[in-house]
């Protein structure tokens, strides 16, 4: 079976107003947020405006039929990296 690796890139600066989220799906599945306003189809890399100093999001892998999650990317800037939760917080 293939495995899903999907990647959560923050490009958040201190508490600065106008920073990037970028969201990263593979092809194997989606990544879902729990506002529904960051969700990101797979193959795709999703840029989000973040302005409030409070930001808060969940988000959830999904894999597709014939995929399964086996963790989130680990990297530099990157949120829940290993984490083999499907559902990261950030």
């Amino acid at each position: 079976m293939s495995i899903i690796k999907l990647l959560i890139v923050l490009g958040i600066s201190g508490f600065l107003a106008g920073c990037k989220l970028n969201v990263i799906a593979t092809p194997g599945g989606d990544v879902e947020s729990l506002s529904g306003a960051r969700d990101c189809s797979a193959g795709n890399v999703c840029e989000f405006e973040i302005t409030d100093t409070n930001f808060s999001e969940s988000f959830t892998a999904i894999p597709k039929e014939g995929y399964v999650f086996s963790k989130w990317y680990k990297g530099g800037n990157f949120y829940c990296g290993d984490s083999v939760d499907t559902t990261g917080n950030i």
